[in-house]
C-alpha cells in the first residue's frame, strides 16, 4: 500500500528529513572515517566558503539556522535553487541536488542497481547478504536498516505523531501521511513510460514499475519464494514463523499485517468507507465493492475457473501440511490458519 504498511518500497532514496540524516547517509564528511561531529561541518562549510567563494553561485544565501544534536548551531547558508531547501554547506548541497537531477553514482555489484548515496547502496546489499544488524530492544526483532527499527518501534509505543491537516487523521509515518494525503487529491502526475499508467504519488509508480521488470531481489531463506519488496517478504516470513504482532483491542485477535487488522476493526467499529458509485451502497472492504460492482457491470471474470473446478470435481490447491485438496486458493488458506 498500497499498503502503507510498507510500507514504502525499501530503497526509493527519498530525500532525508534532516540535514542531519544528510549528513550521515552519503556526505563525504559521514564517510571519512577521520571525520565526525558538527565542529567538522562548521569548518567544511567555512573552508568552501574562503578557499571557493565561486561555488555560492550555485546556491543562494539564506538566513536559516538550526540546533544540531550536540547543542551546537549550524546556520543554513547554502539553499537550492530548485526547491529553496537550506544547506550549512557546498557537500550536502551537492548530495541534495541527485534528488532533482536523479544522478545515482553507486551501483550495487551483484545485481547492477544504482542509488543516489553510498548509504542506500549498503543499505541494498544487506538485503543480498540477508544481514539484519538492527534490533528491537523491547522484542528483539532485526531489520536491515535503522529507519526500518525506528518505524517498527512505533508499534510498541503507540505514537502517531503526523497528522492529515484536511480530516485529522494521524500517522506514525511521515510516508504513510504522504500516502494518505494523496486520496483527498485526484491528481495523478506520475505516469509509466512502459505503459502509460498514472499514480498519485512517486513511490506508486516505482513499485508498479517493478511488474515491467520483474525484479524480486528479497528471497525467503526457508522456502526461497522471492519478493519485489522486503516488505511483502517480511509479510511472507510469518507464514512460516506463525508471528502475528497485530491485535485487535477489542477482541484480542491477532493479525499479521497491519492492514488485515485494519479491515477486521471494521468490524467492530461497522465502519464502511467504500461506496458504490451506482447504488449508494457501502462496504468494509475495497474487495468486496469490486464484488458488489460487477452486479451493475454485469462483469463474469472467472467464468471459466468455475466451469473448470465447479462441474469437474478438479481441485488445484493442496495443503502442505495435511495434504487435503480444494477448489478455491481462499478455502486453503482458510484451512492453513487452523495448522498454527
Amino acid at each position: 500500500m498500497l499498503t502503507p504498511d510498507n510500507e514504502e518500497s525499501d530503497h526509493m532514496e527519498p530525500e532525508p528529513d534532516s540535514d542531519q540524516q544528510l549528513l550521515s547517509h552519503g556526505s563525504p564528511v559521514a564517510e571519512s572515517p577521520g571525520h565526525t561531529g558538527s565542529d567538522h561541518v562548521d569548518s567544511v562549510s567555512n573552508k568552501n566558503a574562503e578557499a571557493n567563494p565561486q561555488k555560492r553561485s550555485d546556491g543562494n544565501k539564506v538566513n536559516n539556522c538550526r540546533t544540531s544534536k550536540t547543542g551546537k548551531t549550524v546556520k543554513k547558508t547554502l539553499k537550492c535553487d530548485m526547491c529553496g531547501k537550506g544547506f550549512p554547506c557546498q557537500s550536502r548541497l551537492n548530495i541534495h541536488m541527485r534528488v532533482h537531477t536523479r544522478e545515482k553514482p553507486y551501483s550495487c555489484e551483484t545485481c547492477g542497481k544504482h542509488f543516489g548515496q553510498r548509504v542506500h547502496l549498503a543499505e541494498h546489499e544487506r538485503a543480498h547478504r540477508g544481514e539484519k544488524p538492527f534490533s528491537c530492544k523491547t522484542c528483539g526483532k532485526c531489520f536491515g536498516r535503522n529507519t526500518l527499527l525506528t518505524r517498527h518501534e512505533k508499534v510498541h509505543t503507540g505514537e502517531r505523531p503526523y497528522s492529515c491537516k484536511t480530516c485529522g487523521k494521524r500517522f506514525k509515518l511521515r510516508t504513510h501521511l504522504t500516502v494518505h494525503e494523496s486520496v483527498h487529491s485526484d491528481e495523478r502526475p506520475y505516469s509509466c513510460e512502459t505503459c502509460g499508467k498514472c499514480f498519485r504519488l512517486r513511490l506508486c509508480l516505482t513499485q508498479h514499475q517493478g511488474i515491467h521488470t520483474d525484479e524480486r531481489l528479497y528471497s525467503c531463506i526457508t522456502c526461497g519464494k522471492c519478493f519485489r519488496k522486503n516488505a511483502h517478504l517480511t509479510y511472507h516470513e510469518r507464514i512460516h514463523t506463525g508471528e502475528r504482532p497485530y491485535s485487535c483491542k477489542t477482541c484480542g485477535k491477532c493479525f499479521g499485517q497491519r492492514s488485515t487488522l485494519t479491515v477486521h476493526e471494521r468490524v467492530h467499529s461497522g465502519e464502511r468507507p467504500y461506496s458504490c458509485t451506482i447504488c449508494g451502497k457501502c462496504f468494509g472492504r475495497r474487495s468486496t465493492l469490486t464484488v458488489h460492482e460487477r452486479v451493475h457491470s454485469g462483469e463474469r471474470p472467472y467464468s471459466h475457473t468455475h466451469s473448470s473446478t465447479v462441474h469437474t470435481g478438479e481441485r488445484p490447491y493442496s495443503c502442505k501440511t495435511c495434504r487435503k485438496c480444494f477448489k478455491r486458493r481462499s478455502n486453503l488458506i482458510d484451512h492453513e490458519s487452523s495448522h498454527r
